[in-house]
């Protein structure tokens, strides 16, 4: 019987016999109920299709398709919870009882590790504190960044290859395609559905609820594909569709009108070509400056045309509430003076009055001064570990170099400077790119690995770890 069950076509074979019969009894149970009237149809559908998943992620060829699918749903975060949190869940526990992903990809002794464990300590102890000191239950948000933290380490246990990760960025690069053109289709009034409709101020969101997160959500997309125009290594693509692409999410961040990603997307494209020179590799950067100049010239163009010129010049410097917002995060720098484990998570909007707009501040007053020393830890350590392998002339064997992912990550928390991104799905999908680059999979075969990277390895003495 053990035999039997270990048997993949035999797995197979009951996999595919109780998708058919869930299916069907989904559909029976949704006509029984009126799926045009009951209320409850929305929760029978979503309950008949995470059963479907489930049950699909337990079949190996269909796996990789739900990772895909998993992270091409990253963009829609209008509803509750996201796809990609309750996928990236089944995906991670499915993965570790069939043997999908590799557990030894983590070193669980390793600084990362162990710094990213102090941080999670020091946030439960928050909860603890904002119960005990302000009468704060804050439950909710541990799982909120477990789930995250579920993104961070699939991740690292899923990608062995480059192929693996040319199907994670694939995904991402998809969602972006997706909720760029929800916005420029609702610009030219193509979609009239209340969540892709602009905000008051006239700036898009797409399916991400706020044009922030829209805008900052292309801009690391932006930079993967330029770093992939100047040297190959990602996807196997005419340079002119990734040309088109580069207009699309350009024209996209001009659209979300969010300052915060015109400066996140500014800093990472001027740490990206200060590296690029620092190997030595003017031509890419004359050439990469080029690629930008002319697709920001084409982007401010196309946005004049779709009627939103008027945008750009509105977003352009300060805001009247820009004031209010350093008032009250100086206000929560003060009040985390007198608040060393912090108020709790998601508590600095109820003894502020006012968010945060700042990532260190919000983790310092609602989570503690220690959980802020391991979060600049964990960040300090994997960039300074990719800045190492720049220096020694490593290339990344897995696809983007580490001169476009350090640019992405710098770019990143510069705008946490003014924006609280520490529940953001692509802060640990990005860290996650990160970790797998610098530290490969032990597991990794020679096959899986890039050209670019083998004549590192043969010509530099390195080894992966």
């Amino acid at each position: 019987m053990k035999n039997l069950f270990n048997s993949r076509k035999t797995m197979n074979a009951l996999g595919v016999g109780v998708i058919a019969l869930a299916t069907t009894l989904g559909v029976l149970v949704s006509l029984l109920l009126d799926l045009g009237t009951s209320p409850e149809a929305p929760f029978i559908a979503a309950l008949v299709a995470l059963l479907v998943i489930v049950l699909l992620a337990f079949l190996r060829s269909f796996y990789d398709i739900l990772v895909f699918v998993a992270f091409a749903l990253m963009g829609v975060v209008f509803l509750f919870p996201n796809p990609t949190d309750v996928m990236v869940f089944v995906l991670v526990v499915i993965g570790i009882v069939r043997g999908y992903v590799h557990l030894g990809n983590v070193r669980i002794l390793g600084l990362f590790n162990v710094a990213l464990a102090l941080f999670v300590l020091f946030y439960i102890i928050s909860v603890l504190a904002g119960y005990i000191v302000h009468g704060n239950a804050s439950i909710q948000f541990i799982a909120n960044l477990l789930i995250k933290l579920a993104i961070l380490y699939f991740l690292k246990m899923y990608i062995n290859s480059a192929d693996d990760m040319r199907r994670a960025l694939s995904a991402y690069v998809t969602a972006g395609v997706m909720v760029s053109l929800v916005a420029i289709g609702a610009a030219e009034g193509l979609f009239t559905w209340s969540f892709a409709m602009p905000t008051w101020d006239g700036r898009f969101q797409a399916l991400l609820n706020d044009p922030n997160v829209f805008g900052n959500f292309l801009v690391p997309l932006f930079v993967f594909l330029l770093d992939d125009v100047l040297k190959p290594s990602i996807w196997k693509i005419p340079r002119l569709l990734k040309f088109a692409l580069l207009v699309v999410f350009g024209l996209s961040i001009l659209l979300s009108g969010s300052r915060s990603a015109w400066l996140n997307l500014a800093m990472a494209l001027t740490v990206y070509g200060l590296l690029v020179i620092r190997r030595l590799r003017f031509r890419k950067a004359i050439h990469a400056s080029a690629i930008v100049m002319t697709i920001g010239l084409l982007g401010i163009w196309m946005v004049n045309q779709l009627g939103y010129g008027s945008l750009l010049i509105a977003r352009l410097g300060l805001q009247p509430y820009d004031a209010e917002r350093f008032f009250f995060q100086l206000r929560g720098v003060e009040l985390s003076m007198h608040n060393f484990f912090g108020v709790g998570p998601g508590q600095s909007e109820v003894v502020l009055g006012y968010a945060t707009h700042n990532l260190f501040i919000q983790v310092m007053l609602e989570n503690g001064w220690l959980s802020l020393l391991a979060l600049i830890v964990v960040l300090g350590y994997v960039i300074s570990s990719l800045l190492r392998r720049i220096v020694t002339h490593y290339e990344n064997p897995f696809g983007p170099s580490y001169e476009a992912i350090v640019a992405i990550l710098v770019g990143l928390l510069v705008n946490a400077l003014f924006i609280d991104i520490l529940y953001w799905s692509i802060l640990w999908f990005l860290l996650g790119v990160a970790w797998v680059a610098v530290w490969p999979s032990p597991s990794a075969s020679p096959s899986a690995l890039t050209l670019n990277s083998k004549k590192s390895v043969l010509t530099s003495g390195g080894h992966y770890r």
